[in-house]
């Protein structure tokens, strides 16, 4: 099956996601990303590790990548307000299933997002199949739409032996000392320190 996934780009985290599906389909990863997103900080990324890739910032080159691939099915994410539309419109005209990929679980309370939300339950109702990051976002789907069929769960896609190299004691030790922390349980969190985080 041929299948176009939509997103903005590729950060290291999702590209084992994406080869692994790509072992399992014909994928090609649509990138509509301008490089300007507020929430990345650094290169904008487009190393796919080699997954076949299109360039397609903006809403007609997303559709016109589309309309040429030859595709059987289409994935999509939320991101991008006109190159979203285009891309489900463009899935719609070409009788393609859509499959939107959903990781979000509280809707932006912006002023655009806030006229965006019929929309975006329209959206939820209306794909073939959502996907979600988890059984939270699931729930959110299900609270603004009433979605509950072909409604999945992928949770995020970690490497968790990267994570999980032996590390020496004495390692740790000096580490512990030379940031002076105590022998108490530490934590550390990875990620942008915003409220919506949860921390």
């Amino acid at each position: 099956m041929r299948t176009a996934l939509v997103t903005n780009f590729c950060p290291h985290y999702r590209r084992p996601l994406f080869l692994e599906m790509s072992r399992r389909m014909d994928l090609t990863l649509i990138l509509t990303s301008r490089g300007n997103e507020w929430y990345w900080e650094g290169d904008t990324p487009f190393d796919t590790g080699g997954v076949p890739t299109v360039l397609a910032s903006g809403p007609v080159k997303t559709k016109r990548a589309l309309r040429t691939g030859g595709y059987d099915a289409v994935i999509t994410d939320l991101t991008g307000r006109a190159t979203l539309l285009a891309a489900v419109r463009t899935a719609r005209a070409l009788d393609l299933p859509l499959v939107l990929w959903v990781g979000i679980w509280e809707h932006p309370q912006t002023l655009v997002h806030r006229f965006s939300r019929p929309l975006a339950r329209r959206l939820y109702r209306s794909a073939d199949a959502i996907v979600t990051y988890g059984t939270h976002v699931s729930n959110f789907v299900q609270t603004e739409s009433g979605r509950t069929e072909n409604a999945f769960v992928s949770p995020q896609a970690v490497e968790n032996e990267r994570f999980r190299p032996p590390v020496p004691q004495e390692e740790i030790s000096a580490l512990r000392s030379r940031i002076n922390l105590s022998d108490r349980p530490t934590f550390t969190f990875v990620g942008r320190v915003t409220e919506e985080k949860g921390l």
